[in-house]
């Protein structure tokens, strides 16, 4: 998250208003990463671990959810729940621009897709979006109808129909019978989240915060 504190300092500078909170359980990099808060002087929050209710909500109110992560030669590229996740809540995304986000965002991407790593790219598409309601709604509404793809019985339903193929192609097979009713799927399972270290960033604007009392 080093790079969003970087992009954050440079929308402080140049007067964006923001509300940014990095959500989740602390880690190895946490002391290092308050340390180059407090020596940029941005207004950067670290809330800590939340529960999924309250990560529900952050969700919902965020203005941009920013997932600014670097793909190292350990990492594994498969599918981020967390942003998963955070489309079927409503949060208009902003990722970087790694193979795993792109497939999850999809093609028309349902999100921006930012450089990995790029401080001054991703301050540029923070303000851009902070600055214009209708293309976060229009993202609202393109992460909600992308993840229905990751909805629990399509994807029950994707596999099955791999086994079939699978089967249908082996001529050794030995078919007990003529036909074999898949199991049955009563709905989605919800998402749910914990939080996690590498939780995300809801970037909220001051549009998008409620009115003071």
């Amino acid at each position: 998250f080093d790079v969003l504190v970087d992009a954050c300092a440079v929308l402080q500078a140049r007067g964006v208003p923001f509300d940014a909170l990095i959500v989740g359980q602390d880690d190895k990099d946490g002391e290092a990463l308050r340390a180059k808060i407090a020596a940029s002087g941005v207004d950067v929050r670290l809330p800590g671990a939340v529960g999924p209710e309250d990560l529900l909500a952050e969700y919902r109110r965020a203005g941009a959810l920013c997932m600014p992560c670097r793909l190292l030669p350990s990492d594994r590229d498969g599918i981020p729940n967390v942003l998963v996740e955070a489309m079927a809540a409503g949060a208009p995304v902003v990722a970087s621009d790694i193979d795993a986000f792109r497939r999850v965002l999809g093609d028309p991407p349902a999100g921006v897709s930012v450089p990995s790593g790029d401080a001054a790219a991703w301050s540029a598409a923070l303000a851009a979006l902070l600055d214009d309601p209708a293309h976060r709604d229009a993202l609202r509404r393109a992460g909600r109808d992308r993840v229905a793809a990751f909805d629990w019985s399509v994807v029950a339903a994707a596999v099955l129909r791999v086994y079939e193929v699978a089967v249908a192609a082996d001529p050794r097979r030995v078919v007990a019978n003529d036909h074999v009713d898949p199991p049955h799927l009563d709905g989605a399972a919800p998402l749910r989240s914990a939080s996690r270290p590498d939780g995300p960033a809801p970037l909220r604007s001051a549009s998008d915060l409620p009115s003071p009392p």
